[in-house]
C-alpha cells in the first residue's frame, strides 16, 4: 500500500464528526476514502428509486490532482459496473469488479430506514486487501457516528426527527435561501415548503382507548408519512400529535398534492383497535425573509382553519390569505382546537 497522508486522513475524519446532515456526512466520508485510496478515484452516487428502476445520481467525485469540484456523469458508468452497483444495492453489501485493468469497489451507505441511500465507488489501478480492510473500518466508524447523530436528533417513540432538530434545520433552510438570493439574486432556484399536521380528536383516542393505543396510532402515522414522502424530505414529530414535514425543491402546488395523498392514506387506514382517524394539515412556503416562528405561525394558521372548517382537510396559508379567508396578521389562538 502506498505511503498515506495521515494528516489529511485524520483531518477529513475530524471534519466528518463536525457534520450533522447526512449528505454532508457522505461527502466527508468520500473525502476520507479518497485519502485512503490515493492515487485512486472516489465517486459518490445517490440512489433514486422509481417505480420502474433504481438510478444512480452523481453527487461528488474526487480525482488525484484535481480540484474535485465536478460531479461524475451517470452516463459514463460502464455497463458491467452499473450491474455491480445494482447488485450492491440489492444485497446491501460491498461488491467488487475488475474491469479493463481497473479495480472497482462499491460500498453501500444506509439511511435511517436501513435502506441503501447512496453508493461510494472506488476506482484503483491496484488490488489491495489492506485498502479494503481500511475502508471497512472507516465505514464502521461512519455508521456508528451516524447512529449517534440519529439517536440525538430523533424522537424516541416514532423515530422521526425531533423538535430540537427542527429548530436547527429550519434555520438552515432559511439561511440557504438567503445565501442563494445574495449570490445569484434568485432564491427561487431553491424552494422549501412546510406542512404541519395534527391528528383530529386525538385526545378522545387516548381517553377512550388509553395511551398505549394512542402511541400505536402515532407510530403508524409516522410509518405512513415515511411511505408517502421522499428520503430527502425531513419528517418531524414536534410533540404530542403534531407533526411537521419540510419539503425541499417542491413548489406549493405540488406540496399540496403530496400532503393530500397523506391525508387520504391516513383516512383510509384502519388503525388496530382504534379504527379510522383523520388528520388536518396546514401548508406554507418558506421565504428567505422568514424566521422559524413566522413560518410555523403561517402553517399553524392554515392548520387551525382546517380544524375550524370540518377537519380532515389540507389548506395552504397563501391561498387562504389571497381568497380573503384568512387575515395576513392572523395567529392561531393559544388554546388548541381538539
Amino acid at each position: 500500500m502506498p505511503s498515506l497522508d495521515f494528516d489529511s486522513i485524520f483531518g477529513s475524519l475530524i471534519e466528518l464528526t463536525r457534520q450533522r446532515d447526512q449528505h454532508a456526512l457522505e461527502v466527508c466520508l468520500s473525502r476520507v476514502l479518497f485519502d485512503l485510496a490515493a492515487p485512486g478515484v472516489v465517486r459518490l452516487y445517490r440512489v433514486r428509486e422509481t417505480s420502474d428502476a433504481s438510478t444512480f445520481v452523481p453527487v461528488e467525485q474526487f480525482l488525484p490532482g484535481k480540484n474535485n469540484d465536478t460531479s461524475p456523469g451517470e452516463e459514463n458508468i460502464p455497463s458491467r459496473l452499473r450491474d455491480v452497483m445494482r447488485n450492491c444495492l440489492k444485497s446491501c453489501k460491498h461488491t467488487a469488479l475488475s474491469l479493463e485493468g481497473e479495480n472497482w469497489m462499491v460500498y453501500p451507505l444506509l439511511g435511517v430506514r436501513k435502506n441503501v441511500v447512496a453508493l461510494i465507488v472506488i476506482e484503483s489501478a491496484r488490488e489491495d486487501v489492506d485498502l479494503d480492510s481500511s475502508v471497512a473500518m472507516v465505514l464502521e466508524i461512519y455508521q456508528n457516528f451516524l447512529a449517534l447523530v440519529n439517536d440525538n436528533e430523533r424522537d424516541t417513540l416514532t423515530g422521526l426527527l425531533n423538535r430540537k432538530t427542527f429548530d436547527v434545520k429550519i434555520g438552515k433552510a432559511v439561511a440557504e435561501l438567503q445565501r442563494l438570493g445574495q449570490r445569484t439574486g434568485d432564491s427561487d432556484q431553491r424552494e422549501y415548503c412546510l406542512a404541519i399536521l395534527d391528528i383530529d380528536h386525538f385526545k378522545s383516542v387516548n381517553d377512550r382507548y388509553g395511551h398505549l393505543y394512542g402511541d400505536e396510532v402515532l407510530l403508524l402515522l409516522a410509518s405512513l408519512m415515511t411511505e408517502t414522502f421522499r428520503e430527502t424530505d425531513q419528517l418531524y414529530r414536534l410533540g404530542g400529535e403534531e407533526f411537521v414535514v419540510l419539503l425541499r425543491d417542491v413548489g406549493l402546488e405540488q406540496t399540496m398534492d403530496i400532503v393530500d395523498r397523506l391525508r387520504s392514506a391516513v383516512e383510509a387506514y384502519a388503525f388496530p383497535h382504534v379504527g379510522h382517524v383523520t388528520v388536518s394539515i396546514g401548508v406554507t412556503r418558506v421565504l428567505p425573509t422568514d424566521d422559524s416562528s413566522t413560518i410555523v405561525s403561517r402553517a399553524d394558521a392554515a392548520l387551525y382553519y382546517a380544524k375550524k372548517h370540518g377537519r380532515n382537510q389540507v389548506f395552504d396559508y397563501e391561498s387562504l390569505v389571497a381568497a380573503g379567508k384568512l387575515d395576513a396578521s392572523f395567529r392561531k389562538p393559544s388554546i388548541d382546537v381538539l
